[in-house]
């Protein structure tokens, strides 16, 4: 039924575009005129949850009071500047237990401040803007809540200010130039208005190694083992608009205090920005309690991973919709029928873009060492139904490449799914047995990750290896 209410209005599917913006580095602004600050306590903004913290007295913060921010949640607040804005800063500190508290800002939802808040004091974290005058909305985020009986990780945030005014140097002239507008122009600011970019993404499964392991080796592994750090030195160049840690996020078996020794330092650089999915090593520790405590907080019901017990959900990057799964059959179900399925179905009935990717851990076809999944084949058909483009999954520990092709693994480039299977985390190395049909590329040997540029009616696919090895693959494909 999805087919056939889908399938043929593809091309009058809506569009949705999002300007994507890497976060800011704080900067001095060259000599201004103008200038008008509006000046939003933290106090005055909502919490979501409600419960995710509290107001409290704070007599280093300006008006003795800040939002101390103790679970993975954000604070928002929708504010009327007069004139345009050029910039935004943010009053905080972090309380800190095995690791600093990690903020966002974003401003109509596109994100301007990503960073470790380490300092104890309160402290300015800034970022440029172009904004128009006008109502913006606000939002302060807190992803990496940490407890442990001795220690607490929470934000606490004094105050955010946006400056608004013009850094132009004043000209007798009263217009900008002397040659008339044909309407008015926007306020000349200190750096040119962001432009909307196409959301980049990185995506590897199988990453970090149990820090018990013998070649953990302080977080560094070996050549062929714990790489995770390595692959995470490509992530943090802030270039990325998502990360997607494809499942065996933590080995052996995915306890919060393996998370905080091993992936933490590594992966978790790019936490605030990643939307993960699980794997069968983090259901090693009941109802995968360490993965849902690490992303979501300890004892959070729903957060960046998806509501405990399921574990799937969905969200809008760019133009393309993007759908997380949990291809853990035994513990949710994937079958005909099941919740997951029916769930996965009507979401994509409810969201009809040309473009659309889905990921999970296992993968439905794989030439390597654990083979095809048919557990996943009702998820796999559903996608299908639909006109997904795109799967990606990890738990086979290297990399390969399909041609899109149909649930009976007969190729199709009409409207066929292109498999990547991507278990280049980090952990270890699996080789690969007899090529499975539509097999294109194989690579073992090699850690990294996989960047897709999500173009509106199309991607770009590039492997990107750890630091001193030159394995790749590249191309690009139009959407179904």
């Amino acid at each position: 039924m999805i087919g056939n209410a889908l399938h043929p209005n593809r091309g009058l599917r809506r569009r949705r575009a999002f300007a994507i913006a890497s976060a800011a580095a704080a900067l001095v602004l060259a000599p201004e005129i103008a200038l008008a600050d509006t000046a939003i306590q933290a106090e005055s903004l909502t919490l979501t949850p409600s419960g995710a913290g509290a107001v409290v007295s704070e007599s280093a913060a300006g008006d003795g009071k800040a939002l101390k921010i103790w679970s993975n949640s954000s604070a928002l607040k929708s504010v009327p500047v007069a004139q345009d804005t050029v910039k935004i800063t943010v009053r905080a500190r972090g309380q800190q237990c095995s690791g600093a508290p990690q903020m966002s800002v974003y401003v109509d939802d596109v994100r301007r401040i990503s960073t470790s808040v380490s300092n104890t004091t309160y402290a300015d974290y800034s970022a440029t803007l172009a904004l128009p005058a006008g109502s913006h909305s606000v939002k302060t985020a807190f992803a990496n809540d940490y407890r442990s009986s001795s220690c607490d990780r929470n934000l606490l945030v004094d105050s955010l200010s946006l400056v608004s005014g013009t850094t132009a140097v004043p000209t007798p002239s009263p217009t900008p130039t002397a040659t008339p507008a044909p309407a008015p122009t926007a306020t000349p600011t200190p750096t040119p208005a962001p432009t909307t970019t196409d959301p980049v993404i990185a995506a590897a499964g199988d990453i970090a190694c149990d820090p018990a392991s013998s070649s953990f080796n302080g977080g560094s592994g070996t050549s062929t083992q714990c790489r995770q750090k390595a692959t995470s030195d490509l992530l943090t160049t802030g270039r990325f608009a998502k990360v997607l840690p494809l499942g065996d996020i933590q080995y052996e078996s995915g306890a919060l205090a393996a998370f905080m020794k091993s992936y933490d330092p590594s992966w978790g650089r790019v936490k605030s920005i990643s939307a993960p999915v699980v794997g069968n090593h983090e259901y090693a520790t009941s109802g995968a309690a360490g993965y849902f405590d690490y992303f979501n907080g300890v004892g959070v019901s729903s957060g960046a991973a998806g509501s405990r017990g399921k574990g799937y959900y969905s969200y809008d990057l760019g133009a393309w919709h993007v759908v997380a799964l949990n291809s853990n059959c035994t513990f949710v179900s994937c079958s005909a029928g099941s919740a997951q399925e029916q769930w996965f179905k009507a979401d994509l009935a409810a969201h009809p873009t040309r473009c659309t990717l889905v990921y999970w851990h296992h993968p439905r076809f794989s030439s390597g060492n654990h083979g095809d999944n048919a557990s996943t084949d009702p998820l796999y058909k559903a996608a299908y139904t639909a006109s997904a483009d795109v799967l990606l999954a990890g738990h086979d520990h290297g990399y390969e490449r399909f041609a899109p092709q149909s649930p009976s693994a007969t190729a199709d480039s009409t409207r066929g799914i292109r498999e990547f299977v991507v278990g280049t985390g980090g952990k270890s190395h699996y080789g690969f047995g007899t090529a499975k049909p539509n097999s294109q590329v194989r690579m073992s040997g090699t850690f990294g990750m996989l960047e897709l540029t999500l173009h509106p009616t199309s991607y770009d696919w590039k492997f990107r290896p750890e630091a001193g090895r030159t394995a790749t693959d590249s191309g690009t494909t139009t959407c179904n």
